[in-house]
């Protein structure tokens, strides 16, 4: 059977990745173990080694699937790596007009509800204290608003998060990157990928190292 490395390899993804590692300078991880002449980028490298053991299978989609997924250089890899979010002007532009207009209706709701609150709370103050009923039902009138305020906050920013996401999977590829740690700073796929991973491959890993072991040994 022939190595993945042999039937594709994701050189445009690559070579993004690798001029991000070469642009940190002094910050590289092979940097800072030492310096060589002919030294090449670590995720080239890590990639290289990957692909010589992976075995190429008769699903080629499927096969390159799984290679982005140990690099983490799929969607879920990179939402994994995502550490710089958009702030709120950054993602207006990036938002669809869709997006924009719900934010909007939210943050009309959390306004009008606020301004309910205010002019209930008002209202509550002007009741006397001996009218208990009145009080009761003034105060029940300001924890409605309030709830109303505190639920439209939680959709708002749900729904922020929601377009924060969006808004970063809709950007190409190096434009993530910028905003994205490289893949050695993070432990590496996660659990679920792990799954996907072993159930592709027939192996048991839960690491890097221990895939390469039992690729290695097979």
């Amino acid at each position: 059977m022939p190595a993945y490395i042999e039937t594709q390899f994701p050189i445009a993804r690559l070579s993004a990745e690798s001029f991000k590692e070469r642009k940190a300078n002094n910050g590289q991880t092979l940097t800072r173990l030492g310096k060589w002449w002919g030294r090449k980028p670590l995720i080239l490298v890590r990639a290289a080694l990957l692909g010589m053991l992976l075995p190429a299978t008769g699903n080629a989609h499927r096969d390159r699937e799984i290679f982005l997924k140990l690099l983490t250089m799929d969607e879920e890899g990179l939402l994994r790596r995502w550490n710089k979010r958009f702030t709120s002007k950054e993602l207006v532009a990036l938002a669809t007009e869709g997006e924009r207009n719900r934010w909007q209706a939210l943050d009309a709701v959390i306004a009008h509800a606020k301004a309910c609150i205010k002019t209930r709370q008002g209202a509550l103050k002007a009741i006397p204290r001996s009218a208990t009923v009145a009080r009761e039902g003034a105060k029940t009138a300001v924890e409605v608003a309030e709830a109303a305020c505190d639920e439209a906050a939680v959709q708002l920013n749900e729904h922020l998060e929601a377009v924060q996401r969006a808004a970063f999977l809709r950007l190409p590829y190096p434009e993530k990157l910028e905003r994205c740690l490289r893949p050695e700073h993070i432990e590496g796929p996660s659990p679920e990928a792990w799954v996907e991973i072993n159930s592709h491959l027939g192996t048991t890993a839960a690491t890097l190292p221990q895939l390469v072991e039992q690729l290695g040994q097979r």
